[in-house]
């Protein structure tokens, strides 16, 4: 049985799996030789039908990864210098709020689709997956952890299909969610921000920050810890989520964070918020652990690309084995949309192969 998953959002990429095994995943940047590119991942496509031989109808289902993805990572609009007014940012922020987004994204669904009628799919064939389900798969069925045992599994991103992060138990090679936060409490979210805020790239230059981190003093972490801590925090209501303080939109607290931090140094920044960010993640992890009992644990999800803080929680003595899934940003979203359309309909067939775990990430394209 082959799968094709592809994710046509930030950080395009395609993961083909053929009984269980994942025989092909490569990041469109590697072809268009544009980091980070987004969009429709259609150079990849195109290199891994010719480099394994494959037509377009060779295909059980195709899962495309998200169910809704933001049209600037499409046109590169994310990254833009260009400001928007705060007309513009107004009037789109009341839309979302009514029935027009919803025409919107559909307007966008079919779109998507159109992409790959273009490139020759059968789109009776298409899936969409969550996206945060995605991050889960990942994290879950890439894991070495047996399936028979229970697993907590965690994501924890920017944002995605509504939602920031998820708690979710996996057993028996089954994902069950027990808990979500809204993507307006985004702790990634903020980071992304102060990136933005000290001139560098949102959704690529945040390992700057972390590494700015450990060369400020004590004192000055302290200083730049106090003016994060009041931003979000776990919800009081429910230890499992997060919960910012101040409910203004993201862009909408960019220019409180500038006037927040005026004449504050650099690297008092970073620390702060890098500390911050560490301490919120161990909490967190804490509580989900302490709420299931389950102490083995599987992260994904852009933020658990911070280093940093993945060490921080794998000292906290409630966990027993971590798992972090490889380059757990949104690159590797179209494996967790081809495990869980795999899994699914493995679930229906009988003599298919489950999931291999992981065993290595070299899974594009080779060199003599």
């Amino acid at each position: 049985m082959r799968i094709l998953g592809i994710h046509d959002g930030h950080n395009a990429s395609i993961c083909l799996i053929e009984d269980g095994k994942i025989s092909f995943a490569i990041q469109e940047e590697r072809l268009t030789y544009e980091k980070n590119k987004g969009g429709f991942p259609e150079k990849s496509i195109e290199f891994m039908l010719k480099h394994l031989k494959l037509s377009v109808h060779d295909f059980d289902a195709i899962a495309l990864a998200s169910t809704h993805t933001s049209i600037e990572f499409e046109t590169g609009g994310y990254h833009s210098k260009e400001k928007k007014s705060e007309l513009r940012q107004s009037l789109e922020r009341v839309a979302k709020k009514t029935p027009l987004y919803s025409l919107y994204k559909e307007k966008r669904r079919l779109g998507r689709l159109q992409k790959l009628k273009k490139a020759g799919f059968d789109l009776k064939k298409v899936r969409f997956v969550d996206h945060h389900l995605c991050h889960a798969a990942t994290a879950y069925y890439g894991s070495p952890f047996p399936r028979s045992e229970k697993v907590l599994v965690l994501t924890n991103d920017g944002a995605g299909d509504g939602l920031c992060a998820t708690v979710s138990i996996a057993e028996n090679g089954q994902l069950k969610r027990i808990a979500e936060t809204k993507s307006i409490h985004s702790l990634a979210g903020i980071y992304c921000l102060v990136t933005k805020m000290l001139g560098f790239k949102p959704l690529e230059h945040e390992y700057k920050l972390m590494g700015m981190a450990p060369y400020c003093s004590e004192k000055g972490t302290a200083l730049g810890y106090e003016l994060f801590k009041d931003l979000i925090r776990i919800s009081p209501d429910n230890p499992l989520t997060f919960e910012r303080t101040s409910l203004e939109a993201l862009n909408k607290l960019l220019p409180i964070l500038q006037e927040r931090f005026k004449f504050q140094r650099f690297d008092s920044i970073c620390a702060g918020l890098q500390k911050f960010t560490e301490d919120i993640l161990a909490q967190w992890i804490s509580n989900c652990i302490k709420h299931t009992g389950i102490s083995k644990v599987a992260l994904a999800g852009g933020i658990f690309m911070n280093v940093k803080a993945n060490k921080k929680i794998m000292e906290l003595p409630e966990v027993e084995d971590l798992f972090v899934f490889p380059s757990c940003g949104d690159e590797t979203v179209a494996i967790g949309a081809a495990y869980q359309v795999y899994n699914e309909m493995r679930s229906t067939l009988s003599d298919i192969p489950e999931i291999e775990p992981l065993q290595h990430f070299y899974l594009g394209n080779d060199f003599t």
